[in-house]
């Protein structure tokens, strides 16, 4: 870690901690916006990390840096689309499409997002179609999705659309469905021109990124169910004494350590290389291991971690809602399966030991 990195990671953990309290989530979940906490981000360089320059020449953090913010947003259930903002600015950078670097930004957690249809006009172009499970959609100054126009596939940022359905994950998050009838774009927020591997990327990225999160907030279960079972005394101990509990929060660890590992592999395997099938790995794992998580710290924390006043289900309920999003751990296994099915089994150990997306397109 970098001196930069560790300048954004510590702001980051002392803003969170000072953001995420009960009352925040309360508001959250009934539909409030944060605009106070936007603004703060804002004033510290956080919204807009994935596209400021920050050496010449460098423009956003490197993928494993921008991956520890995007830990420690997950580790306190940031309410806010900072990491869809990521997603969508970095896919903007590389399309060469302008974008306020401050403002908050979303996409489609669909894992394969239907193109919208894009027709060009004197002035631009006009978009029609639909972008399904938007997170934040409702509040977010700009939505971004793929597009067809004249049987090429583009990538476009759009206006705020018309509402559609307003929804919510397990966890409150708005999750919006948003419609588009001959909306207006302006053409600079359009790329049509070598772009289609950007857009391929959308949903590659926005697996690793939320594997990322997902091991965030799983490590804050594991410290909150180790902390109750050291406090919860039972026969006249503390509860972590008992062999069983000890087990259930070993295998909870090991649940945890092996989704990081994954996480961290696919993230600098990723950046270094471009190699899309280990986004794959790495949601497949964290997904997996999200249901065992949620499941044992619950078993740990007995009837009061099912009440709506401990604090566990804060992360409990993001983690069942994020592992499905971005491609849920069976879209994955098959993906990842269709790919690996090309590889002849002489080659099927050179591609373990390396990895590499040669002859595995779609």
């Amino acid at each position: 870690m970098n001196d930069v990195d560790q300048l954004l990671n510590d702001s980051a953990v002392r803003f969170f901690t000072d953001l995420c309290t009960r009352s925040v989530f309360e508001r959250v979940e009934h539909g409030d916006w944060l605009p106070d906490a936007w603004a703060d981000l804002q004033a510290m360089g956080l919204t807009s990390a994935a596209v400021t320059e920050f050496e010449p020449g460098q423009v956003g953090l490197a993928l494993p840096s921008l991956a520890l913010l995007v830990r420690q947003a997950g580790r306190f259930n940031v309410p806010l689309p900072l990491v869809e903002t990521y997603l969508a600015q970095r896919a903007l950078s590389a399309a060469g499409v302008p974008c306020d670097p401050d403002s908050p930004l979303s996409l489609s957690t669909y894992s394969e997002s239907v193109p919208l249809q894009a027709q060009a006009t004197p002035d631009g172009y006009v978009v029609s179609g639909m972008v399904r499970r938007v997170p934040w959609g409702r509040h977010v100054a700009g939505v971004v999705a793929p597009v067809q126009c004249d049987g090429r596939t583009g990538l476009a940022l759009l206006p705020p659309g018309q509402r559609a359905e307003w929804g919510t994950n397990l966890a409150g998050e708005p999750r919006d469905a948003l419609r588009y009838e001959r909306t207006p774009v302006a053409a600079a927020h359009v790329a049509l021109h070598d772009v289609e591997r950007i857009v391929q990327a959308l949903p590659i990225e926005g697996a690793l990124l939320r594997s990322v999160q997902m091991t965030g907030a799983a490590q804050q279960v594991l410290e909150m169910t180790v902390q109750y079972a050291t406090e919860r005394v039972q026969f006249g101990r503390p509860i972590a004494k008992f062999q069983a509990i000890q087990h259930q929060i070993a295998e909870l660890a090991a649940q945890v350590a092996s989704a990081t590992a994954a996480a961290d592999a696919g993230i600098h395997l990723y950046a270094a290389s471009g190699v899309s099938i280990v986004a794959a790995f790495a949601k497949i794992r964290a997904s997996e291991a999200a249901t065992q998580v949620c499941a044992i710290a619950h078993q740990v924390h007995g009837a009061m971690g099912f009440t709506h006043e401990h604090p566990l289900h804060l992360s409990t309920r993001r983690l069942m809602s994020w592992r499905d999003e971005f491609g849920s751990d069976t879209h994955w296994a098959a993906w990842a399966g269709e790919r690996l099915e090309q590889i002849d089994e002489r080659a099927l150990w050179a591609f373990i030991t390396a990895p590499s997306d040669i002859d595995l397109e779609a």
